[in-house]
């Protein structure tokens, strides 16, 4: 009887397994194949299907499996096994990381400034000294600013336009070195130079819910910087100075709202104001809402403050027009131009009177400065000046003020929020003074501070460049002859 072999390897121990069985199925199939030639198919059919169950079950039966033991098999088993276990891993890894590539976004560019941004110098907030770290709680208290001469600029626009005009900073504190490389270059632009030059800076990093706290603002913008207030020299000029400053100088009473005094500032700035005098009664024009507001006019403006009546006329310049313009009151332009009659007289002698008994009371005094300045004592008289209250003017229309022709410039008077008071008045009307409206229609009876001054300003403007213009062309006409 022959027998059959067959093998398999356990992978555990290397063994090998030798399956035998012997030939007498085949044997036993064929004699029942033979028996079965004359029978029926149907009874074939089902006696067939019985023999080859009854085969397929003996041929399982018969495997005896017999373990033969190799040399070296059992390792290189193992080694195979391993092998095959790594690639399924990797295979599974890889799957996984090309799932997890797709479901992620693509990484940021790289951004070419951070090299140059680690690369400048600051100090941590918490250790630095005492004054640095108490600096911006005291700048909240105005008699601190005052004392100091300091004012708070926050974001870096501002902040950038107060230095590149040479403001001294005191300290400049920030969230992210981002902000502070904004000073100097845009993005993807920065050089070294730049870095240099903020290093040169008192640099402090806070974290952003500390600036937060100190912020005038609903969010803050994650910069704030602390600046000594500019001083005016005699004959000192900002440094913003240029060749398209007007013989306008602007005097501002009353105004207490800082978004208001801000918004004048900035206008005064662009249309070219020479300088700007801030009466007592007036914000303080470096308090941080109007810092803000100016968008950087302050560094390019001559700001005088906390002047007196009694001696303005001494920063006046000479044979200049005066205007005065009262925003809180609108009037109808045909109501007011032309005053006649009794009223007419009256302010006449009420004008007479006035400038009389200034000259009577003229004296000589020492300013802030130092510098030497005529005081008109007259404005300390409470009485003197309510007789100042109901004085008439004579009124022009703001596009009719007859400038050209004025070498002198102009002075322009303008009230806040209360209206012009009775020194205004009197300053305006004791120097020949004249009042200038904006015409109201539909039952408005005022304008905006800013609204206002940009009006008029702007004309001022318009009536100066003809001046200017003229004597350009009567130069070059002479020259050419």
């Amino acid at each position: 009887m022959a027998s059959k072999k067959s093998g398999n390897t356990d992978p555990q121990t290397g063994s090998v397994y030798i399956h035998t069985h012997t030939c007498s199925v085949h044997h036993r199939e064929r004699q029942c194949q033979g028996v079965m030639l004359g029978a029926p198919s149907r009874l074939l059919r089902v006696l067939g299907c019985g023999e080859r169950a009854w085969v397929r079950t003996s041929r399982m039966v018969a495997r005896r499996p017999v373990r033969v033991h190799l040399k070296g098999l059992q390792q290189e088993t193992q080694q195979a096994v391993q092998e095959y276990e790594d690639l399924l891993a990797a295979s599974k890894t890889k799957g996984q990381k090309s799932k997890h590539h797709e479901q992620e976004p693509p990484a940021a560019a790289p951004d070419p400034d951070e090299l140059l941004r680690s690369r400048i110098h600051f100090e941590l907030l918490s250790d630095a000294k005492t004054y640095e770290r108490k600096l911006l709680e005291n700048m909240k208290y105005h008699k601190y600013r005052s004392e100091h001469q300091l004012f708070v600029a926050e974001g870096h626009r501002i902040i950038r336009e107060a230095l590149e005009h040479g403001v001294t900073p005191v300290a400049l504190y920030f969230t992210r070195l981002k902000l502070v490389a904004a000073l100097k270059a845009a993005p993807s632009k920065l050089k070294l130079e730049h870095v240099l030059a903020l290093n040169d800076l008192p640099l402090f990093k806070a974290p952003y819910k500390t600036l937060q706290t100190w912020s005038s603002v609903t969010t803050s913008p994650g910069i704030v910087g602390v600046f000594k207030i500019p001083t005016i020299e005699p004959g000192h000029q900002p440094s913003t100075t240029t060749t398209n400053t007007l013989p306008l100088t602007l005097v501002m009473d009353e105004v207490r709202e800082p978004g208001n005094l801000g918004g004048v500032l900035r206008t005064a700035a662009a249309v070219g104001v020479h300088q700007v005098l801030l009466m007592k009664g007036c914000c303080d024009p470096w308090e941080t809402k109007v810092v803000r507001a100016g968008c950087g006019a302050h560094f390019r403006l001559r700001i005088r403050t906390k002047l007196t009546w009694d001696s303005i006329i001494n920063y006046m310049p000479e044979s200049a027009k005066i205007f005065l313009a009262d925003v809180h009151h609108g009037e109808d332009i045909e109501d007011t131009l032309g005053v006649a009659g009794e009223e007419e007289v009256d302010g006449a002698t009420i004008m007479q009177k006035g400038r009389n008994m200034g000259r009577k009371d003229n004296v000589y005094e020492l300013d802030e400065e130092g510098n030497k300045v005529l005081v008109d004592n007259s404005y300390s008289d409470p009485q003197h000046l309510e007789l100042y209250k109901h004085v008439p003017f004579h009124t022009l229309s703001y596009d009719q003020l007859g400038l050209v022709g004025s070498d002198g410039g102009a002075v322009l008077v303008i009230g806040g929020e209360v209206g012009v008071s009775n020194a205004a008045k009197k300053f305006v009307s004791d120097n020949f003074g004249t009042k200038v409206i904006v015409p109201l229609a539909n039952g408005m009876d005022s304008l905006n501070v800013g609204v206002a001054s940009g009006v008029i300003l702007y004309e001022m403007q318009k009536q100066l460049y003809e001046i200017t213009s003229k004597k350009l062309q009567e130069e070059r006409y002479e020259s050419e002859r």
